[in-house]
């Protein structure tokens, strides 16, 4: 309808309703389209998320299927060298000196002993190595590297290192060494003498293993 200066008000008033019928439905038309899309690209992401879970979900399993296996091998190892995991457990309420007094009284099996010589106030653990007739304390045992020796004073006064696997590295302390190499003499009075001796470290088979 082309309108014109002599073109009736009335006319003029349906060509104006005509075209604002025409853009509200056009606007809605379009805002129809884009929510549309709108919602497709949040449902195909939807369906991309659920897809990357399941996935991880999968690699998951797979890392847990792995750490199960490597448990479980581990578990076996430790199983086969149980002897070499395990401080032996002499029994009863008696306690030896060193590890020459363990073999002595008949336990043949090198592994970590508790002991206790006569002037130490604590047990300690220390190895007995019961091959070659036996009863050798092993006071330091370095084979593989797996301890740090180049320590300060304190730790060596201590001891430290792998007091649990057969073949672990450790320093046996120098004040357990100091009880272990003690040696008795003639007792002043009613109490027993007791010295240090460097040479004794033969005498009472102690030894260090490299």
């Amino acid at each position: 309808m082309v309108l014109s200066d002599n073109t009736p008000l009335s006319h003029c008033h349906k060509y104006v309703s005509v075209c604002t019928y025409v853009s509200l439905s056009s606007f809605f038309s379009h805002f129809l389209l884009e929510k549309k899309a709108l919602m497709l690209g949040i449902f195909y992401k939807q369906i991309r998320l659920q897809a990357q879970v399941r996935l991880l979900e999968h690699r998951v399993k797979q890392k847990q299927l792995k750490i199960i296996q490597l448990l479980e091998k581990k578990e076996i190892q430790y199983s086969d060298r149980g002897d070499e995991n395990r401080v032996i457990d002499l029994g009863g309420k008696r306690q030896y000196s060193d590890c020459a007094e363990i073999y002595n009284n008949g336990h043949k099996q090198s592994g970590f002993y508790k002991m206790k010589p006569v002037q130490s106030p604590n047990e300690f653990l220390a190895f007995c190595d019961m091959s070659e007739g036996g009863g050798w304390t092993v006071f330091q045992r370095r084979s593989d590297g797996s301890q740090n020796f180049d320590r300060v004073w304190a730790d060596y006064e201590e001891g430290f290192g792998n007091f649990v696997l057969a073949n672990g590295e450790y320093w046996l302390g120098n004040k357990n060494l100091y009880y272990l190499t003690m040696i008795q003499v003639k007792p002043h009075g009613n109490r027993p003498g007791l010295s240090p001796c460097l040479p004794e470290l033969l005498q009472k088979n102690v030894l260090s293993l490299h």
